[in-house]
């Protein structure tokens, strides 16, 4: 193997201060990033070349990160000198394998971001071509969370007040969560998209197929999880986020009943303790407690029943 002058350097200093991944060197003293950061700073001629050098979307980003200023969508003196390179840099590299670089949904984050700063329209293009070849690559869709795009709507959110224009990218990041409601797979991602809904306007059919995913969800994720719990008290906790977010959404899910109270006589009577006596008589007298009282079922699932 015939070793080119950036690989001799990366061997020559792997146990020094470089840390390399691919072809891209991290800085393992914090006073020599800080200097890095300070000289891109001031030397729009170095940003350049690293821009030109780029092969991954992230390098782009690591340096936005160090030219722009927090929350200010005005471009500071080097990222107005450098405005086109950048961007013509974001759209060459916008459609690399995410493999060791940014998510396609943080890409899309990346330029809405951008162009709040630079509002040039070709960048939030750049964002719905990204979005549209998800839709419609099936082996694209393998790559993608819902929970990538509710962080898209979520960081949209505040920008959409001063650029309007994002809107454009956040209907398409909606329909590609609409175009498969399976893929909603956590009670993290149901709370976002909850929360989504407050502020962005999904289909009618979407929201019922929402509410219905998440009835079923509750039956099939929940409830299972609670036959693996001993605790009483850790069965409430762990209802405590469902029971919230079916009051958000306005709905109630049909338990069964039966498997729980088998559930909670299986753990009475289950000889093996693992906590101590004090513990263990605290958690069986609650338990019998909800075993013998006709509301036990309401106590522990409250809103989520529908009787």
């Amino acid at each position: 193997m015939v070793l080119n002058s950036h690989h001799k350097i990366i061997v020559m200093q792997r146990s020094s201060f470089l840390r390399a991944e691919g072809s891209i060197l991290f800085f393992h003293n914090p006073s020599v990033k800080d200097f890095i950061e300070s000289l891109i700073k001031d030397t729009p001629a170095f940003c350049l070349n690293i821009l030109s050098s780029s092969k991954y979307i992230k390098q782009a980003h690591r340096l936005w990160g160090a030219l722009k200023d927090k929350d200010d969508t005005t471009p500071t003196a080097t990222l107005s000198q450098i405005k086109e390179p950048f961007i013509a840099t974001l759209l060459r590299l916008k459609d690399t394998p995410p493999l060791n670089d940014l998510t396609f949904a943080s890409r899309c984050i990346f330029l809405v971001d951008v162009y709040c700063v630079y509002r040039k329209q070709e960048l939030l293009d750049a964002a719905k071509e990204i979005i549209t070849n998800i839709r419609s690559n099936e082996r694209m869709q393998e790559s993608y969370s819902v929970d990538d795009w509710c962080a898209l709507l979520a960081e949209a959110q505040s920008m959409v007040v001063n650029a309007p224009s994002i809107m454009e990218v956040c209907n398409e990041a909606i329909q590609l969560i609409e175009q498969d409601p399976e893929r909603i797979s956590s009670l993290i991602e149901f709370r976002e998209i909850a929360t989504m809904m407050d502020s962005f306007k999904f289909s009618e059919g979407f929201q019922k197929k929402f509410k219905n995913r998440f009835q079923l969800y509750v039956q099939q994720e929940a409830f299972y999880e609670c036959r693996q719990i001993d605790n009483a008290l850790e069965i409430e906790d762990y209802l405590s986020d469902f029971k919230k977010l079916a009051r958000d959404l306005g709905i109630s899910v049909r338990t069964e009943e039966e498997a729980i109270q088998d559930h909670l006589s299986e753990t009475i009577n289950h000889e093996d303790r693992n906590a101590d006596d004090h513990d263990y008589d605290t958690h069986r007298e609650r338990l019998l407690s909800y075993q013998d009282d006709e509301r036990r079922i309401d106590l522990m699932f409250n809103d989520l029943i529908d009787r």
